[in-house]
């Protein structure tokens, strides 16, 4: 009598667009080695969900939330330290996968990757094998994707802020900094980018979210 064959990985998908977690779950669900654990678009039940699932592999999309998204990602990682984390994003790999792969992700993948690679990727990730990080294609300037490549978080969650208008006041808060901390960082930033005004780091701030 032959033993019973190992039941398939389970993978659970976090992912805020509800029509990209049902293809994922179509494209799971058409492999026999591979089983979806379940998915959620929120962030306050991914825990909750992670639990009771029982899942070995998370497959999360943090474009929305930006860095603060991998803030949840190491909050997963110290909960459930035998986790294994994959990103399957849209954005600039180049800026966010040192992000991720610190905040405890094992690869860091393109929304462009073809299904069947993916899936060759999440059984090389269930057992605990290596993935390579995807190139992320991006119409940006080459230069501009090296400045931001050198940012750390603070600096992208920053620049994020400016982007969305906010106030040095509300970025203070938002980042708790005090309000020279957040001018210093400012500072910084203008001359990271070689930019001397305000307005031009705002500029450039738009220029690369527009497109994220």
């Amino acid at each position: 009598m032959s033993p019973n064959p190992p039941s398939p990985p389970l993978i659970f998908h976090f992912d805020p667009h509800p029509v990209v977690r049902r293809g994922f779950a179509f494209l799971i669900n058409a492999q026999s080695d591979l089983a979806l654990a379940g998915g959620t678009g929120s962030p306050e039940e991914l825990l909750p969900l992670l639990q009771s699932s029982r899942a070995e592999v998370l497959v999360a999309e943090t474009g929305p939330w930006g860095v603060r998204g991998f803030s949840l990602l190491r909050e997963v990682k110290t909960t459930f330290p035998s986790l294994r984390m994959a990103c399957l994003s849209f954005q600039p790999a180049a800026v966010y996968a040192p992000i991720a792969i610190a905040s405890g992700v094992s690869t860091y993948l393109h929304k462009s990757i073809p299904p069947d690679q993916l899936c060759t990727n999440l059984r090389r990730l269930a057992c605990g094998q290596s993935v390579d990080t995807c190139s992320l294609p991006t119409a940006k300037p080459a230069e501009l994707v090296r400045a931001f490549a050198r940012l750390q978080p603070d600096d992208i969650l920053f620049l994020e802020l400016l982007n969305r208008h906010q106030s040095p006041r509300e970025i203070a808060r938002e980042m708790d900094l005090s309000p020279n901390s957040v001018s210093a960082l400012g500072q910084r930033l203008r001359r990271h980018f070689s930019v001397s005004r305000q307005r031009d780091l705002v500029r450039l701030s738009a220029r690369w979210f527009r497109h994220n």
